[in-house]
């Protein structure tokens, strides 16, 4: 796992993407994720609301074995590189498959009529959640 971007906040690490550290309405997290040949994620989920969570497989994917489960819809990477959803719901990434997976993900914030209002929202959980990510996140190993 290598973030970017993390709630707005720009992210070092051992890589530079100058884009990923662009400053962008909507934009509010930025990261790839590596899963090695046959990996999968636990189930899971995502601690907020008030964003939507953008994956894009970023290789080319031939085998159905690798896919994202979101309660009962499953993506097949081979069929759509993208897939959007709403993070807080129970969700699992699977790869049983003998090649590794790279997957950009990108989190949004929820269009809304109220986008300031949502946006503020957003950088008050920020604050919280820089103390909390380890719960959320405590399976994922991240790449400085």
């Amino acid at each position: 796992m290598i973030f970017f971007k993390w709630y707005g906040k720009n992210i070092e690490n051992f890589y530079t993407v100058p884009a990923f550290h662009k400053d962008y309405k909507y934009i509010r997290t930025i990261g790839v994720s590596v899963f090695n040949k046959k990996e999968s994620t636990d189930e899971h989920f995502g601690p907020l609301r008030t964003t939507l969570r953008v994956l894009y497989n970023i290789n080319d994917i031939s085998s159905q074995d690798t896919y994202i489960k979101v309660r009962n819809v499953e993506n097949h990477w081979c069929e759509s590189k993208m897939f959007i959803f709403d993070d807080t719901l129970q969700h699992q990434s699977f790869n049983e498959t003998d090649e590794p997976r790279y997957c950009l993900f990108v989190d949004i914030v929820r269009p809304s009529l109220c986008h300031p209002v949502m946006d503020l929202f957003v950088k008050f959980v920020a604050i919280i959640m820089q103390k909390m990510n380890h719960i959320f996140y405590s399976s994922w190993v991240p790449l400085k």
